[in-house]
C-alpha cells in the first residue's frame, strides 16, 4: 500500500498546477469576443457596402464637367496679319478720304494698320496691311466691334471702282458719301459694327424732337413689299415704301443700293406728306 501511495503522490507532483481562473468555464469571456468580433465584422461588411455604392456611382454617374474660367485677356500679339480684307469702304463727300472697316475675329482686335494705295485711271486699289491679332476680352458689352483705318486718296475717287487688294475680283460694299443728301440740324449717331459681313451698313442721325434718319447700303437690293409712290431724288428715282409708322425711300448709285427711313420720336406718326417734304427739304447729288 505504501507503493501505491507513494507512486499517487509522484504523479501529483508531475502534474502542474492550474490556475483558478483557467478552472471555471471561460462563458463570459468568449461571448465577449465573440461580440467584438461580430461588431467588427458588421462594420467592415457595412464599410465595405458604402464602398461598392460609391464605385457603382462613379461608374454610373458621368463626371461633371470642370469649371472653366478662361483667362483674362493678356493683350498680347496673336499672330502678324498681312493682306486683311475690308468689309466696307466708306468715301467722304470729298471723294478722297477713305474709311475701311475690317470685321475681327471673336475675342479679338487688330493693332496698328496701314494702307497701301494703289490708283489707276480706272481703278483705285487699298490693301490693308500689318499690324497684329491681339486679344480683347470675351465679356459681354466688351466686343470692340470692327475696326477702322483710314486713308487718303491722290486725287477723288469719282466713279472709279475701289478694289481690296486681298481679295481680287471680290465685291465689297462702298458707301459713297457723295451719293447721299446733305441736309443740316442733325448729327452722327456714333456705331459699334458687331457683326460686320459687308452686305450691309446701317447708319444714322439724330436731332432733338426728331425725327431720327436712318441710313443703310446695301451690297445686294433688299427685299421690299409693293411701293407706295415714286420720288425724284435730284439726278435719281427713288421708290417709297411703308414701314409701319413712317416711310422710307430707296435708290441705287454705283450699284449700291441706299434707303433713308425717317423714324419720328416715340408715339409719333410720319405720314407720307411729312416725309416726302422732309425728303424735298435735302439737297440730292
Amino acid at each position: 500500500m505504501s507503493s501505491n501511495s507513494d507512486l499517487s503522490q509522484l504523479v501529483e507532483l508531475g502534474i502542474p498546477e492550474v490556475p483558478a481562473e483557467l478552472l471555471t468555464p471561460p462563458t463570459a469571456r468568449i461571448l465577449r469576443a465573440a461580440a467584438r468580433r461580430r461588431r467588427l465584422a458588421a462594420a467592415l461588411s457595412a464599410a465595405g457596402a458604402v464602398l461598392a455604392v460609391l464605385a457603382a456611382g462613379v461608374a454610373l454617374r458621368p463626371a461633371a464637367a470642370p469649371l472653366v474660367t478662361p483667362p483674362p485677356p493678356s493683350g498680347g500679339p496673336l499672330e502678324i496679319v498681312s493682306g486683311v480684307g475690308w468689309q466696307v469702304a466708306r468715301v467722304a463727300r470729298d471723294g478722297r478720304s477713305v474709311r475701311l472697316y475690317l470685321a475681327a475675329p471673336p475675342c479679338a482686335g487688330y493693332g496698328e494698320l496701314s494702307v497701301a494705295v494703289d490708283e489707276s485711271d480706272e481703278l483705285v486699289t487699298l490693301t490693308v496691311t500689318g499690324g497684329e491679332l491681339v486679344e480683347s476680352s470675351c465679356a459681354p458689352g466688351d466686343d470692340p466691334g470692327a475696326a477702322e483705318v483710314r486713308a487718303t486718296l491722290d486725287r477723288p475717287l469719282g466713279d472709279r471702282a475701289l478694289s481690296d487688294g486681298s481679295a481680287a475680283g471680290r465685291d465689297r460694299l462702298v458707301v459713297r458719301e457723295a451719293d447721299l443728301p446733305a441736309f443740316t440740324g442733325w448729327t452722327s449717331i456714333p456705331a459699334k459694327y458687331l457683326s460686320l459681313t459687308g452686305e450691309s451698313f446701317p447708319f444714322g442721325y439724330t436731332r432733338l424732337g426728331g425725327p431720327d434718319l436712318r441710313f443703310e447700303a446695301f451690297l445686294t437690293p433688299p427685299r421690299r413689299t409693293s411701293p407706295a409712290g415714286t420720288v425724284q431724288l435730284g439726278s435719281h428715282t427713288g421708290k417709297l415704301y411703308p414701314t409701319g409708322d413712317w416711310f422710307e425711300v430707296l435708290w441705287e448709285a454705283h450699284g449700291v443700293t441706299y434707303s433713308l427711313a425717317a423714324q419720328p420720336s416715340e408715339g409719333q406718326r410720319l405720314e407720307k406728306p411729312q416725309f416726302e417734304q422732309l425728303i424735298h427739304d435735302m439737297t440730292w447729288p
